[in-house]
């Protein structure tokens, strides 16, 4: 009978460790899982964020090109201010110089 109680401890002993154990896996598979939850919904927002940027690069892109060929005609065109401000340029330069002379 003694033999039998031991046997049975050592067995009550040996499936309550395994017990533990699976309690212990259990528990790390539900932090994994909080975790791939966790990488998930991070993953999903960096994915619009890149997503927003993408489209904000090929804004600019197209904004560039566009402000690039507005300065292109814009050095094409004949601009009164430039013309003013070379014959301001020169009309000073012209006083000053009969100022000198005369």
């Amino acid at each position: 009978m003694q033999l039998l109680k031991e046997e049975n401890e050592g067995m009550l002993k040996h499936y309550e460790d395994t017990l533990d154990q699976v309690r212990t896996a259990e528990k790390s598979m539900l932090e994994v899982s909080e975790l791939q939850n966790t990488l998930v919904a991070n993953l999903e927002t960096q994915s619009s964020n890149i997503e927003q940027l993408v489209a904000d690069s090929v804004n600019t892109t197209e904004n560039i090109g566009s402000g690039n060929k507005e300065l292109k005609r814009a050095t094409e065109r004949k601009s009164t201010a430039r013309m003013v401000f070379f014959a301001s340029c020169g009309l000073c330069a012209f006083l000053i110089t009969w100022d000198l002379v005369f």
